[in-house]
């Protein structure tokens, strides 16, 4: 039996850790009372609020209604993430900023 050997490219191992290209950043200031504030749900699933995602719709309404029990909002909007794993769309984070949204509660349950 003949033994052949070809030559092969070395290996290349690549480390999956990304690096960051900026400094840490800061927390935006917290605001001190919730009273005449515009609050805002952002859901990550693009069920959203109402929309198929029992668990998380659940969490939003029983927050919104504890909530609502010890604060008198200006405005409850509720903000839909279209797509699932990506970035938020500009405009909708735009949309909230115009909003005068001080307060946003952002999450999801998978």
């Amino acid at each position: 039996m003949t033994t052949v050997r070809t030559r092969t490219a070395p290996l290349r191992l690549l480390d999956p850790v990304g690096e960051l290209l900026r400094g840490p950043s800061e927390l935006a200031p917290r605001v001190k009372d919730l009273k005449n504030r515009v609050l805002v749900f952002y859901d990550n699933l693009p069920s959203g609020v109402g929309r198929g995602d029992k668990v998380m719709n659940n969490f939003y309404e029983e927050l919104r209604a504890l909530l609502e029990e010890r604060y008198q909002f200006a405005d409850v909007l509720w903000k839909i993430k279209p797509e699932r794993g990506r970035p938020s769309p500009k405009h909708l984070l735009d949309d909230i900023v115009a909003s005068g949204a001080e307060v946003v509660v952002n999450g999801s349950c998978t």
